[in-house]
Parts: structure tokens; sequence; C-alpha cells
């Protein structure tokens, strides 16, 4: 059986300047792997594609605390 492929936007909202986005599409395991760094602050090993978005944007928030940069992730249909 085939993995499922998801793609993830990533907007990153700037308090000054440009805002933006990007995507990044792959498996669960795959995604796990590419946000592997940002995760090490909280579950290394979601369960599901909102398990993953639900963590990472957590650590997120964390990451960057009082900044003026904040980075928002959703699943695109």
């Amino acid at each position: 059986m085939k993995a499922e492929t998801y793609t993830i936007r990533i907007n990153t909202i700037r308090a000054y300047g440009k805002d933006s986005s990007r995507e990044v599409s792959g498996t669960l395991e795959e995604l796990t792997e590419y946000f592997s760094y940002t995760l090490e602050i909280g579950s290394l090993h979601p369960k599901t594609i909102r398990g993953l978005l639900s963590a990472v944007q957590k650590v997120s928030d964390i990451k960057t605390g009082c900044t003026y940069i904040r980075d928002w992730y959703e699943l695109v249909k």
C-alpha cells in the first residue's frame, strides 16, 4: 500500500515587511523528518498529519516567542 502524500503550506507573517509562503510535500514520515529539528522541542513522533501540524505550530509559537515574525502551518487540500 502506497503511503499518502500531504502538502503543508508554511505562511510567514511579519509585523514589518513582506509576508511570504512556501509549500513542502511528502508522506507523514518524510514531513516528520523535514520538521525534525523543530520537533525536537516537542513530540518527535506524531501519529497523524493533524498531530504533526499541531506539534509544529505549538513548537513554532514557543520558538518564536515575542518576535515580529510568525509562521503559520496549514494542510493544503
